[in-house]
């Protein structure tokens, strides 16, 4: 009985060192079934024999093929330290792992996992559970290299090591691309799910963010913190074999987003749904520069705008996002423009609209706009409004843009406003603008003062570039050396821009010297205007006429009418047998002359005749033959029948007068100082 019981109690004590001895051996075969059970091929396991504190795994290696794809697991030298008593509880003191290789081989498949289900039940990740599950206190991964090709053309691989601990989950990765370096992968992790990643290349930081994530029983939560350097993710993209659009290249800057993602715990699994059920918060802000163009040196978007996008909808608003433009090369401004506004956008039948201002030290005032846009066809119409500003205010600020041949312009009052819209329809567009100008006064080189202009307008234009549009010039007064009253014109616009142009006007008439001169409707090309008409004249007073002529000594009265015909080409001017006849109540001219005029008399009879005969001549017919020449020239032939009762008892006279003037010369003496004796001596001597 003693033997027996003897034996037991050998048995007993033996089979656990039995047990522990035979781990190496039996620890692989289980493990091998257990892999080959989870459909991995041929593993290949080597044991080491245990101690009270350690177990090592020398060697494991194992693979797995699916969907033509290969993925294979090595790990080499696996230490497991233990504290025998907590290892009775299931607890590890450390994991330490010297080397581990996966590799991912294979072709890129396109193909969908097919299923039934229509949602995803978040809440079994279980996520609160990750670090509890952890296999010791701490996880040391001294080498991890990850390889993955595809297609025999994409080799992405991931070389550094992984250090996890109950409190933080720490990795460092340096990433290739066809063996080319693409910098660092640096993240953490904690049990409160704030994840950090940064990706970093040359040591510069291409990106960078920290996210948390808040599973709850309806409703998970990620918020995230990301910033963007753009410089370094322009050097960077290449590397990975990414081709970025040409407008982004001489872009440089930084960008940062802030989002609250609101995720239902039923998450549905198609796409439309998923995107429906996905609740957003954001916030956008950054500073873009974009390098030299051949319109300006540089440029600078700030950009902020923050919005939600829920059931579909997206909701953003912007708040003074600018634009600044240095230095630009044709232009001594350096304009800047800020835009606030709200842009509402469905996501399902992507329509759209817009409300907001543009405004600007470089613009007289805010532009408003407001855009209803269907961005599917695209389909909508654009509305804008500029409000009334000053127009002296606008000069001074465009002064420095104006060529030098308006640098004698100067307003010095009167408002302008314009609204319109755009309307879009596929590949067709139709614009549509109203300006209107009020109470404009300008002046020109201090010689020319106008007054009084105002103007209404519609203007329309399409993709065809045809131009239609009328309105109404109204002018109260021009004074250039001739005070002239009018006009008021209405007119038409019609053609094909740049130079298919036809404007009409309606008839109209202007006064000048208490007289009036009407021109009937004309029709032609502003850019390059052909015109040739016919002029009427009617009650011009002679008396205002010569008080052109401020000569001493010299008078008269009567009324002129009759008609000029005008050919106009381009900017040459020219009248041909134009003719002014007085009326049937005659007039009179009195001239007394200078003693100078009166010593040319006496030396010259033909003179001293015609001197006599206009002392107080009283004309019944005064017929003035006109032709006036591009260059200024101008000849009159003037007729006078009438008599001097205090000449020759009254004899008859019949008097012809030929004149020679430049009339553009003479104008800029009326401009300059309105004293023309010198001109007139001229004439009495020709």
């Amino acid at each position: 009985m003693r033997k027996w019981l003897f034996g037991l109690l050998l048995i007993t004590t033996l089979l656990p060192l039995l047990a522990w001895l035979s781990l190496p051996w039996t620890g692989q075969y289980l493990l091998r079934e257990w892999l080959l059970e989870q459909g991995f091929s041929a593993p290949a396991l080597t044991f080491g024999h245990p101690s009270w504190q350690a177990f090592d795994i020398d060697h494991i290696a194992v693979s797995r093929q699916q969907d033509g794809q290969t993925l294979s697991l090595e790990a080499q030298n696996i230490q497991l330290s233990f504290d025998p008593v907590a290892l009775l509880r299931g607890q590890l003191k450390e994991l330490r792992v010297d080397k581990v290789h996966l590799a991912l081989e294979g072709t890129a498949t396109s193909q969908t996992t097919e299923t039934t289900d229509s949602h995803f039940d978040l809440s079994t990740l279980q996520l609160d559970q990750l670090f509890r599950f952890a296999p010791s206190n701490r996880l040391v991964v001294a080498q991890l290299q990850l390889d993955v090709r595809l297609d025999e053309q994409q080799h992405w691989s991931a070389r550094g090591n992984i250090d996890l601990e109950p409190e933080l989950l720490q990795t460092r990765l340096a990433l290739q691309y066809q063996q080319q370096p693409l910098g660092y992968l640096d993240a953490t992790l904690d049990p409160e799910f704030n994840l950090s990643l940064g990706l970093s290349h040359n040591q510069a930081v291409i990106t960078q963010g920290q996210y948390r994530l808040k599973p709850g029983a309806k409703q998970w939560l990620v918020e995230a913190h990301q910033s963007l350097n753009l410089n370094a993710a322009k050097a960077w993209a290449p590397l990975t074999g990414l081709t970025l659009p040409a407008d982004i290249q001489p872009l440089s800057g930084e960008l940062g987003i802030d989002t609250r993602v609101r995720l239902p715990a039923q998450l549905p699994l198609q796409p439309d749904s998923l995107l429906q059920a996905v609740e957003l918060d954001y916030r956008l802000k950054g500073q873009l520069h974009h390098a030299e163009h051949e319109s300006f040196t540089a440029a600078t978007l700030l950009l902020d705008t923050q919005g939600t996008l829920s059931q579909l909808q997206l909701k953003s608003r912007f708040n003074d996002t600018r634009l600044q433009i240095q230095q630009p090369l044709a232009q001594p401004l350096s304009p800047e423009l800020q835009l606030n506004g709200s842009l509402d956008l469905n996501l399902s039948n992507l329509s759209s609209s817009f409300d907001g201002v543009i405004a600007s030290a470089q613009l007289p005032a805010p532009l408003n706009l407001k855009a209803n846009v269907d961005l599917s066809k695209p389909h909508g119409r654009i509305n804008f409004n500029l409000p009334a500003f000053s127009l002296q205010q606008a000069m001074s600020l465009y002064a420095p843009l104006l060529p030098a041949s308006l640098k004698p312009l100067q307003i010095q009052s009167g408002s302008t406003e314009m609204n319109g819209w755009l309307a879009i329809n596929y590949q067709d567009w139709h614009l549509k603008a109203s300006p209107r100008l009020s109470d404009l006064s300008l002046s020109w080189d201090e010689t020319t003062q106008v007054q009084g202009v105002s103007l209404t307008t519609d203007l329309e234009l399409n993709q065809s570039f045809n131009l239609t549009g009328q309105g109404s010039l109204d002018v109260q007064q021009t004074d250039s050396g001739i005070r002239i009253y009018g006009p008021r014109v209405d007119f038409k616009l019609n053609g094909q821009l740049p130079e298919e142009i036809q404007l009409s006007l309606s008839p109209f008439s202007l006064s000048v010297l208490d007289g009036i001169i009407a021109l009937p409707a004309l029709t032609f090309n502003p850019l390059h205007p052909t015109i040739d008409t016919r002029v009427a004249v009617a009650a011009l007073d002679l008396q205002d006429i010569l008080a052109l002529y401020p000569q001493e000594g010299l008078y008269g009265s009567g009324m002129l009418g009759g008609e000029l015909p005008i050919r106009i080409d381009g900017d040459r001017v020219e009248i041909n047998n134009g003719q002014l006849l007085s009326s049937a109540e005659g007039g009179v001219i009195r001239y007394q002359p200078t003693p100078e005029i009166a010593l040319m008399g006496q030396q010259n009879p033909g003179v001293k005749m015609a001197l006599n005969a206009l002392t107080d001549l009283r004309f019944e017919l005064l017929d003035l033959g006109f032709d006036y020449q591009p260059d200024g020239d101008a000849f009159f032939r003037a007729r006078l029948k009438g008599y001097n009762p205090d000449w020759q008892q009254g004899r008859p006279i019949d008097l012809n007068l030929n004149i020679e003037e430049n009339l553009l010369d003479l104008w800029r003496t009326l401009q300059l100082s309105n004293q023309v004796t010198d001109t007139i001596d001229r004439r009495f001597q020709r």
